[in-house]
């Protein structure tokens, strides 16, 4: 054997150690898009150990693992790489990434170093704008003072009923949390809305999704797209008829929570669809008497919408109460009512709710179920991600006047 030959085994051996990272990072994709998450992660590993530790290659994978791990609420493997990410290229990180490598420390109990994290971005020009982390800073400078905000207008208390798991997070809170009346299996991932006749159902059902790579955020956002499905009770059969998509198909778009309001003639959903304010917006649209079928739909505009999400729409007597983690409150997700007339927004008059309904963890999702006022909240961690409480409105002014808007609710 030549010395040129001893020289290039290993030549060549690193050659094929290089070629392979692709590669198996291409098979990690593969098994996480058909739900084999726990090979999936093992692949992605694999193809962290064999890239350079000060590589662009390396970080920009960190980055996608430690998004992967948060999808599946794996709070300290995603803290753990978006901790290398953060160490190696920090820049590398989205103000998305940002909100929840933060939640992901919160959940675990490491307030302070979620605070640190965000403190490290706030300031800086491409991250200064994002309402997301201003509130996340502002919760963690106001942690004591936000509460003794309304503590005396508000009861608010967790029930025994949990939420519907999923082994996914939902970041855009889309799965089902509150059901109050048997639903299709097709209809189950989002709470149903029915309208007052009990005759129409509209719901989120999850669509099928056929690509095979996860190339950036926005692929592993829209891995799980949703569309909003419709279904109308049959009285003969005395049950919902097929479910039927409403909207055209909008490829890595998802619309979700529809709540019919008007009578059942009007709805107001959630969606990302190109040409909104950025995340999800709300949009109402209108059925169509004429044409038999419902209206484009109408974004509500930059009173209601910000560059984050609005989620969980409801309108109830002249109010439209929606959660939110754009709008200026106590960090994560908080519950807001805006007045609502001829299916518009009364810009300027966004109210945030106070303390204990709010909190600095994600408090979203208010319906009332059989007359109870209910929402979700994962305000005591890990332990209890997404649990439901019940909200009860002391005897004060202020919190007679918001419970009168929810009374004459039918869920």
């Amino acid at each position: 054997m030549t010395a040129k030959t001893i020289f290039a085994i290993p030549l060549l051996a690193l050659l094929c150690v290089a070629a392979d990272r692709p590669h198996l990072e291409r098979r990690a994709d593969a098994a996480f898009i058909r739900g084999d998450h726990g090979r999936a992660m093992e692949l992605y590993d694999m193809a962290l150990q064999r890239l350079s530790r000060d590589s662009a290659n390396c970080a920009r994978l960190e980055v996608k693992t430690a998004r992967l791990h948060a999808l599946l609420q794996r709070e300290a493997d995603a803290i753990l790489h978006y901790g290398r990410a953060y160490r190696m290229a920090d820049a590398m990180l989205t103000p998305e990434d940002v909100c929840r490598y933060a939640d992901n420390l919160r959940l675990a109990g490491d307030p302070l170093s979620a605070e640190r994290i965000v403190r490290h971005y706030a300031f800086r020009t491409t991250y200064c704008d994002d309402r997301r982390l201003t509130n996340l800073l502002g919760s963690f400078s106001e942690r004591q003072r936000y509460r003794d905000r309304g503590q005396d207008e508000y009861v608010v208390e967790l029930i025994d009923e949990k939420a519907p798991r999923s082994e996914l997070y939902d970041p855009l809170k889309i799965y089902a949390h509150i059901h109050d009346a048997p639903a299709p299996r097709e209809l189950s991932a989002g709470q149903p809305s029915v309208s007052p006749d009990g005759s129409i159902m509209v719901a989120t059902a999850i669509a099928g999704n056929h690509q095979d790579r996860i190339r950036s955020a926005e692929e592993i956002r829209s891995l799980y797209p949703t569309r909003i499905v419709v279904s109308y009770r049959d009285k003969h059969r005395e049950g919902w008829g097929m479910a039927t998509t409403l909207f055209d198909d909008r490829s890595g778009c998802s619309d979700a929570w529809p709540s019919l309001f008007d009578a059942g003639r009007s709805m107001i959903f959630s969606s990302d669809r190109p040409g909104g304010y950025g995340g999800m917006d709300l949009y109402v649209s209108r059925w169509d008497e004429r044409l038999g079928r419902w209206g484009e739909p109408r974004n509500l505009g930059s009173g209601v919408n910000t560059g984050g999400d609005e989620i969980c729409p409801l309108v109830v007597e002249g109010k439209l109460w929606f959660s939110s983690n754009g709008h200026e409150g106590f960090g994560g997700y908080d519950i807001y009512s805006v007045a609502f007339a001829d299916g518009s927004p009364v810009y300027g008059a966004v109210v945030h709710c106070p303390y204990p309904i709010n909190t600095p963890a994600n408090d979203f999702g208010l319906i009332v179920v059989r007359g109870n006022h209910r929402f979700i909240s994962d305000r005591r961690g890990a332990k209890g991600r997404d649990d439901v409480y019940t909200l009860r409105a002391l005897s004060t002014s202020l919190s007679r006047a918001i419970a009168d808007t929810t009374t004459n609710l039918q869920p």
